[in-house]
């Protein structure tokens, strides 16, 4: 209802697990690590969990868009099933036939086993995702540990994840339960969101609407907070009633009385009564709606527009034309730092409006040409798995500047033009009021202030781990990766290194680990992800990354300040 009231191309807060509006904060970034690394490298169970709306089931839809082309999924979204129900819903995700009217558990175990050593011969993986775990009863959860028995001499045939509220750690932790705990090789529990975060979530999922400007006040920002405690489905469901209430009373922006009602109603129905002002807007709103509905249905009596598709190309088209190149309430003489050429405001609302043809993969072929690698359009699709054909991987966030320079690596910005149209540019470099982009093969610098006017806050960055299939290090590992992280803190802490270094990753490494995440403003967890290895190259000055600042000091100083 309210859409064409705030200009929007869709509901921007549907509770409904879209990838495409999935919010990747820290946390998210490194459960999706996480889950990576269980299911590419891990050869037993693998657990996320996470408070009721944290956002897990869309970032396994997420996981899934993101899982390498060899890896089969099967995936149960019902776990209330005895355990001949679960097998038959196995081999049927697995499109594995059998007899339905005659099969037993050892049939649909024999059936699946024969599966899984064909596709293992053809180099396949296959990965069983369970959604709402913690309802496994205990009969079925043990069979689930069983199918982890069909291996060959050196391979499990089939990969695990369990996906579930807090009440699956609780299932996991009794004695019965301990054969499959101890069968876990990655674990990640999903936090909810901070205040930050809560304010970028809402204007990612704004923006991804085709929102041309915030529709929230820091105010009504800080009351959902505060009343959602950051969960994300709650954030969504009060967003909408908020949006509801604005159009309702004809305003284009949610203020914090907006918000506070949209509070009442949702979470304290029992309380106070939605007040007049309220009342009557919801009824002229209803109202609409009516008058709406009747015109739709009169509409091919009385002859009313034509497709609205064709009718909304047609208005898009002639805003394009009519639009003016500097906004008239800013102020036009306002100009870009630039090392050579100076160019307007004016200059770069025209370039990207001119520019639509500035895709996400052009960007990151461009990105990663400053890694001195020549990616071509069709590896550079801004698929993390893609990119790791060349020895790269990429880390998408969304944040603030401060979120971009903790980083200190060069990025893909998604910018968004008054039209909603997404353009994507690529900073090659900052300083502590510009940013350098890289436009046409030349470099020109841009004050970040005037960024904002596009940036909502979502990116890209690439990075490189030691080895190409290193992903996440954790405690208790045995590899040669380990010999280089506790290398590198070493050489960090400016010690000597004297003998052999040990790979072993014992709880003694996990403490230095832990410390070094703190003093990097880090999720202070032991486990090296995406986020620490940056930090630990940004340390070592590694001379094959480009960085946005050539001292690493700099940069913190900046993201301090």
């Amino acid at each position: 209802m309210y859409l064409k009231h705030f200009d929007l191309k869709e509901a921007p807060f549907n509770i409904t697990p879209d990838p495409r509006y999935l919010f990747m904060s820290v946390s998210h970034q490194e459960a999706l690590a996480h889950l990576l690394y269980g299911i590419t490298h891990g050869s037993g169970f693998v657990q996320l969990t996470g408070q009721v709306g944290t956002g897990k089931t869309t970032l396994s839809r997420c996981l899934l868009q993101q899982l390498p082309n060899n890896v089969d999924v099967a995936l149960v979204l019902n776990p209330k099933v005895s355990a001949l129900e679960l097998l038959s819903t196995l081999c049927d995700e697995l499109q594995i036939r059998y007899d339905k009217q005659h099969s037993g558990i050892k049939a649909l175990i024999d059936a699946l086993n024969s599966y899984l050593l064909a596709t293992h011969a053809q180099g396949r993986r296959t990965v069983l995702i369970v959604d709402e775990a913690q309802n496994l009863s205990l009969d079925v959860l043990e069979q689930i540990r069983l199918l982890t028995n069909l291996e060959t001499s050196k391979d499990k045939l089939l990969q695990i994840v369990l996906i579930g509220q807090p009440e699956l750690q609780e299932l996991l932790s009794r004695p019965e339960t301990r054969p499959v705990a101890q069968r876990i090789t990655a674990r990640y529990h999903l936090e909810s969101l901070s205040a930050i975060d809560c304010q970028a979530y809402i204007q990612y999922r704004l923006a991804v609407a085709g929102a041309k400007s915030p529709l929230f006040n820091p105010q009504a920002v800080r009351t959902i907070y505060r009343a959602s405690k950051g969960i994300p489905r709650l954030i969504n469901i009060l967003c909408d009633r908020c949006l509801l209430g604005a159009f309702a009373q004809n305003l284009t922006m949610v203020d914090q009385d907006i918000a506070r009602h949209a509070v009442r109603e949702i979470l304290y129905q029992t309380g106070p009564g939605l007040s007049k002002r309220w009342q009557t807007g919801l009824s002229i709103a209803a109202a609409v709606l009516g008058l709406t509905s009747a015109l739709w249905l009169l509409k091919p009596m009385l002859g009313l527009g034509q497709d609205p598709q064709q009718t909304a190309a047609k208005i898009i088209k002639e805003n394009r034309q009519k639009i003016e190149p500097v906004d008239p309430t800013k102020n036009n003489n306002e100009t870009i730092a630039a090392a050579g050429e100076t160019i307007t405001v004016g200059d770069l609302d025209r370039w990207l409006r001119s520019h639509e043809l500035v895709s996400e993969e052009n960007a990151v072929k461009s990105l990663a040409q400053l890694w001195s690698m020549d990616v071509s359009t069709e590896t550079a699709s801004g698929d993390c798995s893609a990119l790791a054909q060349v020895g790269l991987r990429c880390l998408k966030q969304s944040g603030t500047w401060n979120s971009v320079r903790q980083l200190n690596l060069p990025a893909v910005l998604e910018l968004t033009d008054r039209l909603g149209t997404p353009h994507y540019v690529v900073v090659a470099g900052m300083d502590d009021q510009s940013a350098q982009l890289q436009i046409d093969g030349q470099r020109r610098r841009i004050a970040r202030q005037v960024l904002d006017r596009y940036w909502f806050g979502h990116f890209l960055v690439l990075w490189h781990p030691p080895r190409p299939d290193t992903i996440t290090l954790e405690p208790g590992m045995f590899n040669r990766d380990v010999a280089w992280l506790r290398e590198s803190l070493t050489r960090i802490r400016n010690l000597s290194i004297e003998g052999a270094i040990d790979n072993h990753y014992d709880a003694k490494l996990q403490e230095q680990v832990t410390r070094y995440q703190q003093s990097q403003q880090l999720t202070a967890d032991g486990i090296v992800g995406p986020l620490t290895f940056i930090a630990l190259q940004n340390d070592l000055a590694d001379p094959s990354s480009p960085r946005l600042f050539s001292n690493p000091v700099l940069a913190r100083e900046q993201v301090q300040d």
